[in-house]
């Protein structure tokens, strides 16, 4: 926990966190109404009110998502697979649909905590694919005690908020959704880790990107977290950074300072 209030307090511009929070919040708020018109439309129409408000929700998890990695300056270059950064968003989209559809399918215990799991599912898999996604010279590796708080985190926060849905709570479901996702988001920050190196990149097409000039990204890969016996050589734990257009540049292996990674 200690490392995930460091992560958001001492690696982030408070002002792009703010930022995204905004975007999470009226994602979320936009989903839950869709949803409160969808629990009432008549069968014909459900499924339209349904998809808009997956397509709010996934999509608005998704911006929340790169937006929050802009805040954190770790000055490592990286950039994303446009592949895979697009299948999470698709991916968020799609489940959340199922997900929702369940949750309104009819009421009782056994729809809400189906419907939570796959929204919540969701939303875990968007992040983690769009850490997948990320592209960077060394290895990312995560602590699984913050992986599975991640998604905790998310289920939790989600089955409150279709449980307040469900009485008629509409702001509460949209104060309670939006930690869900940025719960999930600030924990999986707080497990990673990057440990700089060749990695699995191509070293002449970095060398290639850095001899080009481009602009480094905003961004690393997740939050600090101290080295045993004091000496951080080597290895740095960096936050996750925006969806870029740079390529990426050779990154050297060196002194950590102040737990940025210089290149």
């Amino acid at each position: 926990m200690i490392r995930v209030i460091t992560c958001i307090t001492h690696q982030h511009d408070y002002r792009v966190v703010l930022l995204a929070a905004v975007v999470c919040a009226i994602a979320c708020g936009t989903t839950t109404l869709m949803l409160s018109r969808a629990a009432v439309s008549p069968a014909a129409t459900r499924p339209a009110w349904i998809a808009g408000a997956a397509l709010a929700f996934g999509s608005g998890v998704w911006t929340t998502h790169f937006v929050a990695m802009l805040a954190f300056e770790a000055g490592v270059p990286v950039s994303y697979a446009p592949g895979l950064t697009a299948l999470s968003l698709g991916v968020a989209i799609v489940v959340s649909f199922f997900g929702l559809a369940v949750l309104l399918s009819a009421p009782g215990a056994l729809t809400l905590i189906t419907g939570t799991a796959l929204v919540a599912s969701a939303v875990a898999a968007m992040h983690y694919m769009g850490m997948a996604a990320l592209q960077v010279l060394g290895s990312v590796q995560y602590d699984v005690r913050y992986v599975i708080a991640s998604v905790a985190v998310g289920m939790v926060f989600t089955l409150a908020a279709f449980a307040a849905l469900r009485n008629g709570r509409r702001w509460a479901a949209s104060l309670l959704l939006a930690p869900a996702i940025c719960g999930l988001h600030f924990y999986r920050d707080g497990g990673g880790q990057h440990f700089p190196g060749e990695g699995s990149l191509d070293n002449r097409a970095a060398a290639s990107a850095s001899a080009s000039g481009h602009r480094r990204g905003s961004g690393g890969v997740a939050c600090p977290a101290a080295q045993p016996g004091g000496d951080d050589r080597g290895s740095a734990v960096v936050g996750l950074a925006g969806a870029g257009t740079g390529s990426l540049a050779t990154i050297r292996r060196g002194d950590v300072r102040g737990h940025r990674v210089r290149a």
